[in-house]
């Protein structure tokens, strides 16, 4: 292994070190009007970006797989960060969607998820 590559395995734990100690000192807490799952964003979304800067360097065949699954990634990255749970209180949706009265982000949570279940099957 080269030098380049322990730094960028070591950059890589790094970050994976620092989102722990994050999600082991904020945890919970950040609930209400920060965004909810921060922790699962910021994982999908970083395992996206990674995707694309490996795609930039590798090889034909796995260039196009590995752009696709950072895609896929940041498709997820987007349903969490558009995901609404509900706590058992009735809390009046900010945005409703036109004729049924649903909220719009559950539809769109639901889209992007749904983009990159089918993205991560075209891959495989």
């Amino acid at each position: 292994m080269t030098r380049s590559a322990y730094l960028k395995i070591g950059a890589l734990f790094a970050l994976y070190l620092l989102w722990l100690a994050m999600w082991v000192i904020i945890g919970r807490e950040s609930q209400g009007s920060v965004l909810e799952h921060w922790d699962q964003v910021a994982a999908a979304a970083a395992t996206g970006i990674l995707a694309f800067h490996v795609s930039r360097q590798s090889l034909r065949p796995y260039q196009g797989f590995l752009f696709v699954q950072g895609m896929a990634f940041l498709l997820l990255a987007g349903s969490w960060g558009t995901y609404q749970q509900s706590s058992g209180q009735a809390v009046a949706p900010t945005i409703l969607a036109p004729g049924d009265g649903g909220p719009v982000w559950d539809l769109i949570s639901d889209s992007l998820y749904a983009a990159s279940v089918f993205t991560l099957m075209c891959t495989s």
